[in-house]
């Protein structure tokens, strides 16, 4: 019973750590793509 209560609780943090770094990687993905676009015009 504890054993699969531990493989859970390590299951349930990978997700939420695979999910965070998702969040994150897009959020970045989303800032250059603004900072790259407004340079461009910018530059215009």
């Amino acid at each position: 019973y504890q054993v699969l209560v531990v493989y859970q609780v390590l299951v349930v943090y990978q997700v939420l750590v695979v999910y965070q770094v998702l969040v994150v990687y897009q959020v970045l993905v989303v800032y250059q793509v603004l900072v790259v676009h407004q340079v461009a015009v910018l530059d215009r």
